[in-house]
């Protein structure tokens, strides 16, 4: 039994093994303590940069959201000073439209008078023509008979 004893207990670790396993776990758990500190401290740190980032977010939203606005309103500022402008491009063309409608039917009363006017001045310069041709040919008919009778008047004496 003795030795069935001393060979069992000789597995089990003596009392400066004993004393030595206690130091190394009181020294791990002491590492354990502070590791885990560590952690919370990280997840402290890591809720803190969470909220830092989240407000961070929130604030960037906040600047875009009056980026968007303040981009919208100088679009429709500018949307408005085209529409007059093309308003007043419109009205111009309309102004244009109707002067050169005016100017056509001004030049096309004057090109029909002009024309009017040249009928009957043409008219007028045939008719004269006409009258002092009839007067020639009536002179020269004249002339024809005289010369007839001058001729007869030669000719029987």
């Amino acid at each position: 039994m003795r030795e069935y004893l001393d060979k069992n207990f000789a597995k089990l670790a003596t009392k400066e093994e004993l004393n030595v396993l206690s130091s190394e776990a009181k020294a791990t758990k002491e590492e354990l303590i502070v590791l885990g500190a560590k952690v919370k401290a990280t997840k402290e740190g890591l809720n803190d940069l969470r909220g830092e980032v989240r407000v961070g977010v929130n604030n960037l939203r906040g600047e875009m959201k009056g980026l968007e606005e303040r981009v919208f309103h100088q679009f429709h500022i500018t949307a408005e000073g085209l529409r007059d402008e093309i308003k007043l491009v419109a009205e111009g063309v309309m102004n244009l439209n109707e002067k050169f409608d005016r100017e056509i039917s001004s030049f096309r009363k004057e090109v029909t008078y002009s024309h009017e006017e040249l009928k009957a001045m043409i008219k007028f310069s045939y008719s004269e023509l006409d009258r002092r041709l009839t007067s020639v040919e009536s002179e020269l008919d004249n002339l024809k008979h005289r010369v007839e009778k001058i001729e007869r008047g030669f000719s029987h004496p």
